[in-house]
């Protein structure tokens, strides 16, 4: 069954208290230990909120020299507390601190981070499964001590790092029976490394991630065969994944593949009024592409792609020797090509930016 993600923006979490000694996790903190108090709606593909976040990593730095004060430190939620086994504490001095922080506290996704020289730094390579993918967010708060933020607390407000996308479909012909037993977002790229640098606009920086061209990636869903309504239906699970501006290409490679970023759907499409098939036939599904203009996707933003199949779509054709890449043939001959694709970009705020080939 297909199991469906609603990510959330993270608002703000928490605060900070303050102390001086070791704390095993069952004991109340001393009273200059820093401690934590997260307020914030939801996030990540748990769909984590103030009530269910269980666990994020916090370090500190001086503000005045930027050397580090304390490293990775794991803090989970013990009842209505936020814990460490490892208590943090004010300075004695009452310098100025600035705190960086992230969850999820611990995945094979996302690597490349330390509490040295790359303690601003993570390395995100989601996973192709998108139910086990995670939702990197990160928190900078700066300039707190003792005497500021010691009683109120440190207040950190988390920020997605990723970006969510979607993928519907729908069938704008009545004429058509389109049935569809799968589909996947291709040939994207899979890997990235993001720098933190600071906002824009209450959001992380697109200019801070550097995706990698290797791997190039294609995350599909399997679909149980199902005859394809007027309304669009979301089509497989939400994922998560690299800030990246999309690959494009004019035509197939002269290997027969598409190497642009594109949706591929897996399909049969018959015509009611006489009894035809157009694509496929009654045991047979053929896969048909739709590419994806040129469009980047941003750090804390949600698109959805929604394609019309009745437009037909792409297929590949038979090579021409003569030719440096094969040519985009409509899958349905005849038809105007991609009545295409509209893309909702709601990111966590909501506008929409127009998409097609």
């Amino acid at each position: 069954m297909r199991k469906h993600l609603i990510l959330l923006a993270i608002a703000s979490v928490a605060a900070l208290a303050a102390c001086n000694k070791t704390q095993i996790v069952q004991e109340a903190p001393s009273p200059d230990a820093i401690t934590f108090r997260p307020l914030m709606s939801g996030m990540t593909k748990a769909e984590a909120t103030t009530a269910n976040l269980t666990d994020f990593y916090v370090l500190a730095r001086y503000t005045s020299s930027g050397s580090i004060y304390f490293g990775d430190t794991h803090y989970t939620k013990s009842g209505t507390a936020w814990d460490t086994d490892e208590e943090r504490n004010w300075p004695d001095n009452d310098a100025y601190l600035d705190f960086y922080a992230y969850a999820p506290a611990a995945t094979g996704q996302i690597s490349g981070h330390d509490s040295g020289d790359n303690y601003k730094s993570f390395t995100v390579t989601p996973s192709t499964t998108a139910s086990e993918q995670a939702d990197l967010i990160f928190a900078f708060t700066p300039s707190k001590n003792k005497t500021s933020s010691g009683t109120s607390g440190v207040s950190l407000t988390f920020r997605h790092a990723e970006a969510k996308v979607a993928m519907k479909v729908l069938n704008s012909n009545s004429n058509l029976e389109i049935t569809v037993n799968g589909i996947a977002m291709a040939n994207v790229k899979g890997s990235g490394t993001f720098e933190y640098s600071g906002e824009s606009d209450g959001k992380l920086k697109f200019e801070d991630w550097t995706s990698s061209a290797s791997p190039v990636a294609q995350y599909a869903h399997a679909v149980s065969s199902a005859v394809i309504p007027s309304t669009a239906v979301v089509a497989g699970e939400e994922m998560i994944l690299v800030p990246q501006t999309l690959i494009t290409a004019a035509g197939y490679s002269v290997s027969g593949e598409y190497p642009g970023a594109c949706i591929k759907v897996s399909l049969k499409i018959k015509d009611t009024s006489n009894n035809t098939w157009l694509v496929g036939g009654e045991s047979e599904f053929e896969e048909v592409l739709w590419p994806l203009g040129v469009i980047d996707w941003n750090p804390g933003m949600a698109f959805t792609y929604s394609v019309d199949l009745a437009g037909g779509g792409y297929k590949s054709v038979d090579p021409n020797p003569a030719d440096s890449k094969y040519d985009l043939e409509p899958a349905i001959s005849g038809e105007t090509p991609i009545s295409f694709v509209g893309v909702t970009v709601d990111g966590w705020t909501s506008s929409v930016v127009p998409v097609g080939y």
